[in-house]
């Protein structure tokens, strides 16, 4: 796996966009076992469907980026679409909200215990 790289002026620009307003930081980067035990508490199904619906709800949630300047996505999240094919980092990204993949675990195998940006595609 590559190093990141990140240069100094992108760096300042995202931080700043991060912290602009009274927005937040969106951690939807629960690992699947943890998405899975908190839905079999409410009698969810712990399927990749039940988890995939309950995220497709909240990236599709009209004006989430006036509240909203960062989303923190699980590796399973970097894979998903909506119904209509778009994938779920596009529609963040397209809303103005930065993204984030949570580099814990990246296709099921610990990587790293860190944070950096998510890339569409």
């Amino acid at each position: 796996m590559g190093r990141l790289q990140m240069n100094a002026p992108e760096l300042v620009d995202t931080s700043r966009m991060l912290v602009a307003g009274d927005k937040g930081l969106l951690a939807m980067d629960e690992s699947t076992p943890t998405c899975d035990k908190r839905f079999a508490r409410s009698a969810i199904p712990q399927t990749e469907e039940a988890r995939h619906a309950y995220r497709e709800l909240i990236v599709t949630t009209p004006g989430l980026s006036k509240s909203i300047s960062g989303a923190i996505l699980y590796d399973e999240t970097l894979r998903q679409q909506t119904k209509d094919g778009t994938p779920f980092v596009r529609i963040i990204t397209d809303a103005g909200i930065c993204t984030f993949c949570n580099l814990m675990y990246v296709c099921g195998r610990r990587v790293a215990s860190r944070r950096g940006p998510a890339q569409s595609g």
